[in-house]
């Protein structure tokens, strides 16, 4: 924790220069992380070492459009959705892929389960599907149909999944019987833009829109339980990019506003701080204990102490979107 509020003696760091295209997803496991790019293929890289480990992509096993989502599984392999509407699950080290079929439309987004043995992925197909991913090809498990328009996000707990799409609904699953629990068909106005349980094994359930808008739900209710827009403004709303739980429950939101916003459940989510450094664009946001790392679209990439909202550091390096 101490050398993560120090940050590191170079704050330049260390440029690997994987492609001419745009990197879009990434996933980190121990020493190494895998970066999917625009350029169809994946990269692997030990950013201990400072180098390239792997490129998954050959003439026999790849994407052939965008890799826009990738993660690890528990054992190494990786998993990758693409918007050629491909997911490929790749073995941990050599360049082997088994390709997943059954979407017809782009991925928007993948999730494994706790186990590592359940992943699911949603889609411009308007399903859900449930992967077993337990053997080394995968099978799909189960098409959960019920949305009317693209699916972009979904939340993948122990035993429940939570789907939203670009329309607004709201869906939760049982995933043991493959069935729809409850639908809130207008849970937001316009698009649904970030997902998050509240935490493994309870029922609630956090969703962030285009209208700025952080709404709290249990599936096993009809109706929002809070709303708080805490990214909208007098200039209008910031869609919420992501929604992120601190370990003791605080929940972190960044919205187009470029604004990171910390609420407490324990005050019904009232804003509890705000971060307003950003002077462009967030577009990624993690928690790292009581730090919180976020990057915009100026290049900047900054820690801050969300209990104070303070800023530790900021690093450089990046000349585009981070």
């Amino acid at each position: 924790a101490a050398a993560w509020r120090a940050g590191p003696r170079d704050r330049q760091g260390t440029a690997l220069d994987l492609s001419d295209r745009p990197s879009l997803c990434m996933d980190v496991r121990g020493d190494c992380a895998v970066i999917g790019s625009s350029d169809h293929a994946l990269y692997e890289v030990n950013f201990r070492k400072g180098k390239r480990t792997r490129k998954l992509y050959s003439r026999a096993h790849g994407h052939a459009e965008w890799v826009n989502a990738v993660r690890y599984l528990p054992d190494g392999r990786v998993l990758s959705a693409g918007l050629d509407s491909k997911l490929f699950l790749w073995h941990a080290s050599a360049v082997r892929a088994t390709e997943l079929k059954g979407h017809t439309h782009s991925v928007s987004a993948i999730e494994i389960g706790a186990g590592g043995s359940l992943a699911c992925s949603c889609s411009y197909d308007k399903t859900v599907r449930l992967w077993d991913v337990s053997g080394p090809t995968g099978r799909e498990c189960e098409t959960l149909r019920g949305h009317k328009a693209p699916v972009m996000e979904v939340a993948f707990g122990d035993g429940s999944l939570i789907s939203g799409s670009r329309d607004g609904a709201l869906l939760s699953w049982d995933v043991q019987r493959a069935k729809l629990r409850r639908a809130e068909g207008a849970a937001h106005q316009g698009h649904i833009t970030a997902l998050c349980l509240a935490e493994e094994g309870e029922t609630l359930v956090l969703s962030g829109g285009q209208d700025g808008c952080l709404r709290v739900w249990d599936p096993r209710l009809q109706g929002c339980l809070f709303e708080r827009f805490h990214h909208r403004k007098a200039g209008g709303a910031g869609a919420v990019g992501a929604i992120r739980r601190a370990a003791d429950g605080t929940v972190l939101t960044m919205g187009a506003d470029m604004r990171i916003c910390a609420s407490d459940p324990r005050m019904s989510f009232e804003r509890v701080s705000t971060i307003a450094t950003h002077e462009d664009f967030i577009y990624s946001m993690e928690l790292a204990g009581d730090l919180v790392v976020s990057g915009s679209g100026d290049g900047k990439l900054m820690v801050h102490d969300f209990r104070k909202g303070s800023l530790l550091y900021e690093l450089g390096g990046n000349q585009n979107a981070v």
